[in-house]
């Protein structure tokens, strides 16, 4: 079900037990998703009583799964899926295709993006920083990022995250759970899963066989 209007009540009858999850779009991210996508008069959200899109069945129940654990990816995390969210409902409600954004981020603001991310990685980073440090919107400054860097903003500091792990993990006097928070990483549990998803193994063994 999408409401896009703020104060409204609306009411759903349901056949069999459901579990719901709802979301907050905020304007700011609908307006990123806009800007120099589609034309700003077609930036509408139709509301809908019933909303079949694999796509955003996927993110919500990403971002189900992240809150059931905490939240440990951070904000750039929901940032990320809020933007997405927002795009791809934009899209369902637009008259005509958006528009295709072409070519990646510029030498200089690939530099400032990637300058910034080394020098706040242990820091929680959300995407409208990345985005404002390039001067770009947050929807097409994620576009012309994955573009150039092959990945989501999440995904790369994710990874630039655990290459600066493999290289405190040389120093057997660093504790694991030091390494994570200096990495950016809110818990040992969080560091480890992610660390072993993008290296096959955990902190421990990646230590251990150095």
């Amino acid at each position: 079900m999408v409401l896009p209007l703020r104060n409204v009540e609306e009411w759903a009858q349901f056949t069999r037990p459901t579990n719901l999850l709802t979301m907050h779009i905020r304007d700011e991210a609908i307006k990123a998703a806009a800007r120099e996508v589609i034309p700003a008069s077609q930036a509408l959200v139709q509301p809908a009583s019933q909303l079949d899109d694999p796509r955003i069945a996927a993110l919500m129940n990403a971002i189900d799964a992240e809150q059931i654990m905490g939240s440990p990816a951070g904000k750039i995390f929901i940032d990320t899926m809020e933007q997405m969210i927002a795009t791809l409902l934009l899209q369902r409600s637009c008259a005509q295709p958006m528009l295709k954004v072409r070519g990646g981020l510029a030498p200089f603001r690939r530099r400032t993006v990637i300058d910034l991310i080394e020098t706040r990685l242990h820091e929680p980073l959300g995407l409208a920083d990345l985005a404002e440090a390039t001067g770009l919107s947050q929807s097409h400054f994620s576009q012309m990022f994955r573009t150039s860097m092959g990945l989501s903003p999440h995904q790369y500091v994710l990874r630039q995250r655990v290459e600066c792990a493999q290289q405190l993990l040389r120093n057997p006097h660093y504790r694991i759970i030091d390494i994570a928070l200096r990495c950016g990483f809110s818990t040992q549990q969080h560091f480890s899963r992610i660390f072993r998803m993008l290296t096959g193994r955990t902190p421990s063994e990646y230590r251990n066989n150095l």
